[in-house]
């Protein structure tokens, strides 16, 4: 009889297995030990290269969402276009020009929906770089 798929590639399955625990991990150290010794060492005035090594492992795209996503038109969109806001004010006349924009709340909302959708991406990223890398290592060990 033969063997399923998953019997035939464990290693690989482990290396993806093994992807997603390096990105919890990386998570965690970045989240606890970076994060914070970034900001006791440099306050407000961190240095061009700081997020560097989160950007090269993926990490700050989770993290920087908002501003993926509020240059798209996804919370137009998803949220309705309630709050007037003046984008033009006169001393005299007060406001002379104003937009409608969604409410902050539903904003919100939808950027941790992101947020959350970009973590489940760098997830499977990393299970699948981890299964490539098992994968590869399978194959030699044949």
């Amino acid at each position: 009889m033969s063997k399923s798929w998953v019997e035939n590639n464990k290693i690989a399955l482990m290396g993806g297995l093994i992807g997603i625990v390096v990105c919890i991990m990386l998570f965690g150290f970045y989240y606890f030990v970076y994060d914070p010794w970034l900001f006791d060492k440099y306050g407000d005035s961190m240095p061009a290269n700081a997020l560097l090594l989160p950007t090269v492992t993926g990490h700050i795209f989770p993290a920087l969402s908002h501003f993926v996503i509020e240059g798209l038109p996804v919370i137009q969109a998803v949220c309705p276009m309630t709050e007037n806001v003046c984008i033009h004010w006169s001393a005299q006349s007060g406001c002379l020009e104003s937009i409608m924009e969604p409410t902050a709340s539903c904003s919100d909302r939808v950027e941790q929906v992101a947020a959350v959708f970009f973590s489940i991406l760098l997830i499977i990223i990393y299970f699948i770089i981890g299964l490539l890398i098992g994968g590869f290592v399978e194959k030699r060990g044949r």
